[in-house]
């Protein structure tokens, strides 16, 4: 198996991760960012992961109306049902979601299960790698909010 990593990348490029995103909102159209700030929340996403050697690679934005998926809580079964309807790719694709959260998140991405497979929180503001909890495997990145 190649290396991950700065290392990799630096021999051979940027390792390229496909990307969905996906804009969950009311039918009323609240949430229904529209896609400069998709566009936006992707630059700042390759912003923070450049040093990295990793960079994301938008191949598609989806947009659900749907009242009880666009205001969720993370763990429930609006969220799983939610990601089980749009998830694209495959395991080695990431899905961003955006929707009104109950907790003040913007959005979340899902990487891989595995060993300590990275979780990722959006929020609104700079890039903060710090762990959200005691889980080194998790970190908050604030993005910026239009």
């Amino acid at each position: 198996m190649a290396a991950l990593g700065p290392a990799a990348a630096q021999s051979s490029g940027p390792i390229v991760i496909p990307t969905y995103f996906h804009v969950i909102h009311k039918k009323d159209g609240t949430g229904n960012i529209n896609d400069t700030m998709v566009e936006d929340q992707m630059t700042v996403l390759n912003a923070a992961f450049e040093s990295t050697g990793f960079q994301f690679e938008l191949l598609d934005t989806t947009r659900t109306a749907n009242d009880s998926w666009a205001t969720l809580t993370p763990g429930t079964q609006n969220e799983l049902d939610m990601k089980t309807e749009l998830r694209e790719g495959t395991a080695e694709t990431i899905n961003i979601y955006s929707a009104e959260l109950t907790d003040s998140l913007l959005g979340w991405a899902n990487f891989p299960s595995g060993a300590c497979a990275r979780v990722y929180r959006l929020r609104c503001g700079e890039l903060n790698s710090k762990p959200l909890n005691p889980d080194p495997c998790t970190k908050t990145l604030h993005l910026t909010c239009m």
